[in-house]
């Protein structure tokens, strides 16, 4: 009877310390639910040495605190123990309720980091303490101060600046002049210049002069460069020995630039009229004969002619004059270089009328 009667007496003591363990023990078990799984206090069998009165602060171990940090709202222990900072060792894993030490003062993941920083009982840094990283209100290096400087470069404003031209470019006058004036008036001068048939050659006066008024028109080029030029040209013809002499000089012409601009360009030169003569032609016809020679520069490049060019007077009283060369030498001949070069093209015309 005495040996039963000692047995209830130790089942119903065992029974007693079982209960105040899983008081004391739920308790911490309920605190983790504010620090976002994996927080929380001491884990299911925490604080088996004195965990029976919460009153003071547990500073038993927690156990393994595998299990710990999946409790209630109460973050500190349970009702017995939850009023002080539950600093027990939270096991190898959890750490020890973050730093949800007081339960409903401090939730677990609210603060940032959880469980790293109130960990006294030792644990391992309570993992990533509750998901207490999501209350990193700091902000930091991503709300820097993205500012930057604006530069101190104002750029070009999308201007291009085209070099300028080595070419002697014409003045907006002198284009406007060219565009039009020049260009119709030499296009004219060709059909007058011939107007009336040819002359014949007897019909000329015996004395005297005539003197003439035109355009010399030049075409010369070598496949790189090329000049197609006019500019207007006298020529006087000697009645008493048929001998004719003149120039032309102001030469204009449309060219490409450096850029594949086309641009109106004056070109630099003299072309002597030489060596003209007058003789009777094969239908009985005033027949001319002259030679041109000189030199023209556009400021890029340099273009030289040295030519014949045959023809006839106009009209029944000499009124015109045309004459024509080129390399081909279906008409008189023509010679030509650029910069030196020889050139592959080679074509000169005169047109005037008698003033």
């Amino acid at each position: 009877m005495a040996v039963r009667f000692i047995s209830i007496f130790t089942l119903v003591s065992c029974i007693s310390i079982l209960s105040a363990c899983e008081s004391g023990g739920s308790g911490a078990n309920s605190e983790g639910t504010g620090g976002a799984s994996g927080a929380g206090g001491g884990g299911s069998t925490q604080n088996p040495d004195d965990g029976t009165d919460g009153s003071t602060p547990d500073t038993g171990n927690g156990g393994d605190g595998s299990t710990g940090g999946s409790g209630g709202s109460d973050s500190s222990g349970g009702t017995t123990g939850g009023n002080t900072s539950d600093s027990g060792n939270g096991g190898t894993t959890d750490g020890g309720g973050a730093t949800d030490s007081g339960g409903s003062t401090s939730d677990g993941g609210n603060t940032a980091g959880g469980g790293t920083t109130a960990n006294d009982g030792g644990g391992t840094a309570g993992g990533t303490g509750g998901g207490g990283t999501t209350d990193d209100t700091g902000g930091g290096t991503t709300d820097g101060d993205d500012s930057g400087d604006g530069g101190t470069d104002p750029g070009t404003g999308g201007v291009v600046t085209i070099p300028a031209s080595a070419l002697f470019l014409a003045t907006s006058e002198e284009r406007q002049f060219y565009e039009t004036t020049f260009q119709s008036d030499v296009t004219a001068m060709g059909p007058a210049s011939v107007a009336g048939g040819q002359t014949a050659h007897d019909n000329l006066p015996a004395i005297g002069t005539l003197t003439y008024a035109g355009y010399m028109e030049l075409l010369v080029g070598d496949g790189i460069a090329s000049a197609n030029v006019a500019a207007p040209a006298t020529l006087v013809l000697k009645l008493e020995d048929l001998s004719i002499d003149g120039s032309a000089t102001g030469f204009m012409g449309v060219t490409a630039d450096e850029n594949l601009i086309q641009q109106v360009v004056n070109y630099d030169g003299t072309i002597l009229i030489t060596n003209g003569s007058i003789s009777e032609g094969l239908w009985g016809n005033a027949a001319v004969k002259l030679d041109i020679d000189g030199a023209l520069d556009s400021g890029l490049n340099v273009f030289t002619v040295d030519g014949t060019l045959v023809g006839s007077l106009y009209g029944a009283n000499a009124e015109g004059l045309r004459v024509r060369g080129t390399n081909t030498g279906l008409d008189g001949s023509m010679i030509t270089t650029v910069d030196g070069n020889t050139g592959i093209i080679g074509v000169g015309t005169i047109s005037a009328l008698s003033q």
